[in-house]
């Protein structure tokens, strides 16, 4: 008998080798797309898992041989699934109607507003509000910079002496650095302003780097421990082109739209806003964005 392992979510899927499934050099169609589980009369082959795998953009960067058999496992789970689904009487019961009725008014007030979007945002629209962004653009000062971080200023001390005896710094942030998202990139942050550098890092760290000549190094702490930085370069920040800006232009133009319209469906129905203690009260715009349905980029 055989005995199914426990089948884990896809991000925690375990790590296992292929085993076996190779294609043949010979050419043989069944070698290069094998069978890889059957469920009864019915089989999933190696290129289904292929496909699967595209289809989940969490997946898109993983090896084969470490999300394979989690996905297998997946792939039979749901057709063991649909099976017993396919035997059930589920959709003849008051809860399952119900929920096909949500979806569907779901489904609908989303495709309203996805057709209501593409109507009111244009690529003319567009291109007048990237033009009003670039004319009021304000250039600022931005430093290129790298960082290893450590837990402790003795660590920090340590670092620096090594740096200061000729190490490699992009060598040292891999070794060293307790950073997971930088210390593979030899600790590079790129380009950023103080005031970003102040909200992520803290004020100490953004005074420090800043104050650092290009090629320089130093040490200050943050919450996250002690960092030791070295500025790449410094320069004056210059506006997006209107390719890079696109896609929030869009999503800002999509939400300033879709509320506009939403406001004039309230004047055209007079409606009215009132407290928990029947108080008036004017409509929040700035609540109206979170809240609007479908608010999303248009595609």
């Amino acid at each position: 008998m055989i005995k199914m392992r426990k089948i884990l979510p896809l991000a925690v899927v375990s790590v296992l080798a292929l085993s076996g499934i190779q294609a043949d050099p010979s050419g043989d169609k069944q070698s290069q797309n094998p069978v890889v589980a059957k469920v009864g009369d019915k089989n999933i082959y190696f290129l289904d898992v292929i496909e699967r795998k595209k289809s989940i953009p969490q997946l898109e960067s993983a090896a084969i041989d470490a999300v394979y058999q989690g996905l297998v496992q997946q792939m039979v789970a749901e057709m063991l699934l649909k099976d017993e689904v396919a035997k059930s009487s589920i959709d003849s019961t008051p809860e399952y109607k119900e929920r096909v009725k949500k979806c569907q008014e779901a489904a609908k007030m989303q495709l309203f507003v996805e057709k209501k979007i593409e109507e009111m945002v244009t690529d003319e629209k567009l291109m007048d509000l990237f033009n009003k962004v670039k004319k009021e653009f304000k250039p600022q000062d931005e430093v290129d910079a790298h960082h290893i971080l450590v837990e402790n200023e003795a660590d920090a001390s340590k670092v620096l002496s090594q740096l200061k005896s000729g190490s490699d710094f992009e060598t040292l942030a891999r070794e060293k650095s307790i950073d997971p998202s930088t210390k593979q990139r030899g600790g590079k942050l790129g380009y950023f302003t103080k005031e970003v550098a102040k909200g992520t890092l803290g004020p100490n760290f953004a005074e420090t780097v800043f104050l650092l000549k290009p090629g320089h190094h130093s040490k200050v702490k943050s919450k996250f421990g002690w960092h030791v930085v070295m500025v790449k370069d410094k320069r004056k920040s210059k506006p997006p082109k209107f390719e890079q800006a696109a896609p929030q232009l869009r999503m800002l133009q999509s939400q300033q739209s879709l509320l506009s319209y939403i406001e004039k469906l309230m004047k055209d129905k007079k409606v009215k806003l009132f407290d928990t203690k029947g108080k008036e009260i004017e409509w929040d715009k700035k609540d109206a964005t979170k809240a609007a349905p479908g608010a999303m980029p248009a595609k």
